[in-house]
């Protein structure tokens, strides 16, 4: 589960604050959220190569516009999250690779109880699979961060710079055209 705090703790605020004057007290920032800034890339791109070049211009890009970082309406940790999901779309669009998708056992388990659909089983996951690939990359993105990544409609919506109504239409609407595609799966 990748959490987004939106709520900065002193110290983290502090910090932001330093790190706006002098780019060296950056290091705690970077520090404190790499492992999740790391997991949520990885959870989305197959390379580990490609994950480490992701992560560290996800960071670059961060401490170079650090100055710019306001803290009204999002942590620290969802302007990274948004930095980073954007990485990532650059990387696919530039790279013209398939979009990659972690599916993991308790996303699965979620995503079944939400949808109604028969996933417990290996033949339902690579069914699942199968159906995913037939979804847009804005539709697999709604999946990956509700299910697998376990975000919240608000963390989803402060990622996806849209409204946590407009977040929870969406993810609606993708698990209806799931719901609709699964079944012609198993014909």
């Amino acid at each position: 589960m990748i959490s987004i705090n939106s709520h900065l703790t002193m110290d983290e605020a502090q910090q932001i604050a330093n790190s706006k004057k002098d780019i060296f007290y950056f290091e705690p920032l970077y520090k404190a959220h790499y492992k999740s800034v790391y997991k949520f890339v990885g959870n989305r791109i197959a390379s580990n190569d490609d994950v480490k070049d992701l992560v560290s211009q996800v960071f670059l890009k961060a401490m170079s516009k650090i100055g710019k970082y306001q803290a009204i309406g999002q942590g620290f940790s969802a302007w990274l999250f948004r930095i980073a999901f954007n990485e990532i779309a650059d990387f696919y669009r530039h790279k013209n690779k398939r979009i990659f998708i972690n599916i993991e056992e308790n996303g699965i388990e979620k995503l079944q109880e939400e949808s109604g659909l028969e996933l417990d089983s290996t033949e339902g996951q690579a069914m699942l699979a199968n159906v995913l690939l037939q979804l847009n990359k804005d539709e697999i993105q709604l999946i990956q961060l509700r299910y697998f990544d376990a975000l919240s409609y608000f963390e989803m919506a402060t990622i996806l710079n849209c409204t946590e109504s407009n977040a929870r239409v969406k993810t609606f609407r993708t698990i209806k055209k799931l719901q609709n595609i699964y079944p012609n799966e198993t014909k």
